[in-house]
């Protein structure tokens, strides 16, 4: 029978989870435990994704790129964008709907730096991309470009790092 299998898997994972600790107990029974845990994952995964797309971006600018390299940056460019996007969402839902609540962030001071730190990071990010789409779309219409000057890989550079 379903329903019996259901108790018992239920009653299984609550004392697994309570031989670790009441938290995991909480957590194994909860209804929001599984989507608790996509936002969480979804939010880190977010993290590293826009970490490597800007490692590759710093790894790929340099003065007299190639037409490939180009649109290697775009692309990464765009992974960026989506990836802190999905960050913001995640984040969002984190800490409103699902961890400690808003009640919680609200009042830690932590939050708030890496909330500042985000905003930051947001705003010194426009530069290389204005410049990215600028390039991109210039190689689309003409299929070609002039090459990316000394002191314009050197300036993205210096953002990205």
């Amino acid at each position: 029978s379903g329903s019996s299998q259901d108790n018992f898997r239920a009653l299984f994972l609550g004392a697994v989870a309570l031989t670790a600790t009441p938290e995991l107990a909480m957590a194994a029974s909860s209804p929001d435990a599984i989507p608790s845990a996509l936002a969480a994952y979804s939010h880190y995964l977010s993290i590293l994704v826009i970490v490597a797309s800007i490692m590759t971006e710093r790894l790929t600018v340099k003065p007299a790129m190639t037409i490939d390299e180009e649109k290697l940056l775009g692309v990464a460019d765009i992974m960026t964008g989506v990836a802190g996007t999905a960050l913001l969402v995640s984040g969002y839902y984190r800490a409103t709907a699902y961890g400690k609540g808003w009640d919680f962030y609200s009042h830690e001071p932590i939050f708030w730096l890496k909330m500042t730190f985000l905003g930051i990071f947001g705003a010194l990010s426009l530069f290389p991309t204005i410049t990215i789409i600028q390039r991109t779309v210039k190689i689309q219409q003409e299929g070609t470009i002039e090459p990316m000057s000394e002191a314009l890989a050197k300036r993205m550079t210096q953002v990205l790092n």
